[in-house]
């Protein structure tokens, strides 16, 4: 027989009791909460350390955007060298973004530094060819909508799909636009989708 005391067995309620709450707590509670990322260039003198020293750890994945000339004539030069040091300085999900007409090239170039990889409707190439592409390196994908686009296009890729996204600005590539109300119908109605196929936006 042990006798474990009366001043254990009270810790060990207390133990289990918050152990309760804060499962029934997050559960309920922080199913609201939205996870937030920092967006980060691979843009000719990105400086990822002044990045850093403002944002550290408070993000909860980096979204690197990547925009070529064939997508925004007036796109800055490419630094492929940021994503090492972006993959150096954050151990978090890297999700890269490719605004560009070709973005197989990219994907075969930069596929071992990120988690996901996200591409747009409007490319050149074959969109079941790129999101194959993206799987044959074990990577989830997804497409991004601006807001021309239209929904009923991306929906025969929604079941290969891990991840939507939506541009709530008017021209890809420039930089210190103002939101636009627009993208939130769209977002909507991805919603309802999203209840069919499995998906996140």
């Amino acid at each position: 027989r042990i006798n474990l005391g009366y001043g254990y067995l009270r810790f060990m309620s207390a133990v289990m009791v918050y152990l309760l709450s804060y499962t029934a707590h997050r559960k309920i509670t922080f199913d609201i909460v939205k996870k937030v990322g920092i967006a980060v260039y691979l843009s000719k003198g990105g400086n990822i350390f002044n990045i850093y020293s403002r944002i550290r750890y408070f993000a909860d994945f980096i979204h690197i955007d990547l925009i070529d000339k064939s997508f925004y004539k007036d796109a800055a030069e490419i630094d492929l060298s940021l994503i090492k040091e972006i993959d150096k300085t954050w151990g978090l999900k890297k999700i890269l973004h490719i605004m560009s007409k070709n973005p197989s090239k990219w994907i075969k170039k930069l596929n071992k530094n990120v988690d996901v990889i996200i591409f747009h409707l409007e490319i050149e190439e074959s969109i079941e060819g790129i999101i194959n592409l993206c799987k044959s390196y074990n990577k989830q994908v997804g497409i991004c909508l601006i807001l021309q686009s239209r929904i009923e296009e991306i929906i025969p890729y929604l079941p290969k799909l891990n991840f939507v996204q939506v541009m709530g600005i008017d021209e890809i590539g420039k930089s210190g636009q103002f939101f636009n109300p627009e993208s939130i119908e769209k977002v909507n109605k991805l919603n309802e989708l999203a209840k069919k196929y499995s998906f996140q936006i």
